[in-house]
């Protein structure tokens, strides 16, 4: 019963931090245009600009870049998605963002795969010499083109 009680109290705790993930809160009319501006003014205008944005839910298409598979705690895979959300023929070819997905979801979405993702902005991941955008995802599947 001891154990029980203590589940219910995890849940309990747990569920105001879950719900303020952005589930329910309706999708922004914010582009992916607006970040590449301030992401082209360097890391320091993007992070600044990311902080005004943090939070809000987006809907974007894109093409997989890359598929990042790594391994956790007992053997617990993690794979990550990294995703360049600029429309074709605009920006570079490089990722703009980076999100983790379900492991079933990597082979069905290779890189060089569109895809469409609804999710909420949280930070800016630094890597080698560029920005990434991390988005917290609450779904991601295959579209029919990118941009």
């Amino acid at each position: 019963m001891k154990r029980a009680s203590v589940w219910l109290a995890m849940g309990l705790l747990l569920s105001p931090l879950l719900s303020a993930c952005g589930e329910g809160e309706p999708v922004s009319d914010l582009k992916f245009a607006d970040v590449r501006k301030a992401k082209d003014g360097g890391p320091d205008a993007l992070r600044s600009y990311v902080q005004e944005i943090r939070g809000k839910k987006v809907r974007w298409s894109g093409t997989v870049t890359e598929v990042l598979r790594e391994r956790g705690d007992d053997y617990m895979e993690i794979v990550f998605m990294l995703v360049d959300l600029d429309s074709p023929g605009e920006g570079s070819p490089d990722a703009d963002a980076i999100f983790e997905i379900k492991p079933s979801q990597a082979e069905e979405l290779p890189s060089g795969q569109n895809v469409t993702l609804v999710g909420a902005i949280r930070e800016v991941d630094r890597r080698g010499d560029g920005s990434l955008l991390m988005i917290e995802v609450d779904e991601v599947g295959k579209s029919k083109s990118g941009g």
